[in-house]
């Protein structure tokens, strides 16, 4: 299965089984989006939902906050600046929560600079973040 995301960067994803094998889990895959922008939550929900995966939304700090303490979320995508804050801020809820999930930011430029700050901030990654759930294409 293959995402295009914006239209210019390709995230490739295992099918469902070597997911649940490369996270070690018997469960399905818990994402937590933290987006004020994401207006098309409920389509990135249906087909995360489709592939087996549950799907958590967030549009601030508090909210994600909320969310992380009630459930066990397996990867944060997390928009490189909220309503009342930044990804750093949920990096440091995780770390006082003991989470070991994975953070993905997300940036409308997603250049050089900002994924080397990402990274050395503790995120695993840095990609562009599409503007809608629409310019996520799933291909098989």
């Amino acid at each position: 299965m293959r995402f295009t995301v914006g239209g210019s960067i390709q995230v490739t994803a295992p099918r469902r089984e070597e997911v649940k094998e490369v996270f070690q889990v018997d469960k399905p895959i818990q994402i937590l989006v933290v987006s004020s922008e994401f207006t098309n939550c409920d389509v990135l929900k249906d087909i995360m939902n489709r592939e087996g995966w549950k799907m958590f939304c967030a549009a601030t700090v508090r909210e994600c906050r909320e969310v992380l303490a009630n459930e066990n979320i397996d990867l944060v995508f997390s928009d490189r600046g909220l309503a009342d804050g930044t990804y750093r801020d949920v990096l440091v809820i995780m770390r006082l929560l003991r989470l070991y999930s994975r953070m993905i930011v997300t940036s409308r430029l997603a250049d050089w600079d900002e994924y080397l700050e990402a990274v050395h901030d503790g995120a695993f990654d840095l990609i562009a973040s599409p503007s809608r759930a629409a310019d996520l294409v799933r291909d098989r």
